[in-house]
């Protein structure tokens, strides 16, 4: 019935929640508290897809809530999954400062029972919150983490991912343009092999070539970064909204006011309704340079 659930609402179907409600039911009578658990978060999940992130939120609150007056025991990894779950939409509402408590607790629940489950994506969240928070030993800290982590798990994705954040703080953040170029140029074909394919590869290339005034080239990758349909967390879909900023800085560069101010614009409408970040300030920034002087 779980899975039967998820499935008509993946094919957009009605009725789903019914059989998700019988499963929910059947698991509690049982006993068995991680399905319990998966069901609560998967309705969180749907709300969060659908980008209404507070009642998503709100909805994980409850089912954690629950699940935790009925049982006093909670194992490991459901308690992880639900603190990795909270955490990320503590984020996504821009509740920095809960998502922080939440996020360290699991943190230092996993090293206290040596439970390593979620780790990684733990560390990541923190990593995406420490540079966009401009601190810049913990950004380091933590992506050295991920690495250590990768080498221990032989996990290929997770040393990719940090090598993916050095590239990304050093254009986005520290804009040293010519060292992300080498770095990216360096790891392209295993980002390619990897979850870190195109969309990432062209998007901070793109990036790179524009800081080294190569605006032709930084436009051709620029133009083939399209969002994935999974990508729905604002921290995600706010460092893929500011391609359409740099499109219009190369636009401006090269003298092309009229598609300058297009993508300035689209780039200014896609982030309004994102919660405050450096991203979000860049791209207002961008907005509001053209279009004075346009």
């Amino acid at each position: 019935m779980e899975l039967y659930s998820r499935i008509l609402h993946f094919e957009k179907k009605d009725g789903w929640q019914v059989y998700s409600d019988r499963a929910a039911l059947i698991y509690e009578k049982m006993n068995i508290i991680p399905r319990r658990a998966s069901i609560g978060i998967f309705r969180a999940m749907v709300k969060f897809t659908e980008r209404n992130y507070k009642k998503a939120l709100d909805i994980l609150q409850l089912e954690r809530s629950e699940v935790e007056a009925k049982n006093t025991f909670i194992d490991p990894m459901t308690r992880l999954d639900f603190d990795y779950t909270e955490a990320v939409l503590q984020f996504a509402v821009g509740n920095s400062k809960d998502a922080l408590e939440v996020m360290e607790s699991g943190i230092a629940f996993s090293r206290e029972k040596q439970v390593f489950y979620r780790i990684d994506h733990l560390y990541r969240l923190a990593t995406f919150h420490s540079m966009m928070v401009y601190d810049e030993e913990k950004t380091k800290y933590y992506t050295k983490k991920i690495e250590l982590y990768g080498e221990l798990a032989d996990d290929k994705e997770a040393t990719l991912f940090a090598k993916y954040t050095e590239i990304h703080y050093l254009n986005s953040y520290q804009k040293d343009y010519e060292k992300a170029l080498n770095l990216l140029e360096h790891y392209q074909d295993k980002f390619e092999l990897g979850k870190f394919h195109s969309p990432f590869v062209h998007l901070e290339k793109g990036k790179a070539l524009f800081g080294l005034n190569r605006f032709e080239s930084a436009l051709i990758e620029l133009n083939q970064v399209k969002i994935a349909d999974y990508i729905h967390h604002p921290f995600d879909l706010s460092t893929f909204y500011v391609k359409d900023a740099y499109i219009a800085l190369c636009y401006f560069a090269l003298g092309n006011q009229v598609k300058s101010i297009e993508h300035a614009k689209i780039a200014y409408d896609n982030i309004s309704a994102m919660p405050d970040s450096p991203y979000k300030d860049f791209i207002n920034e961008t907005y509001e340079k053209i279009r004075s002087r346009h």
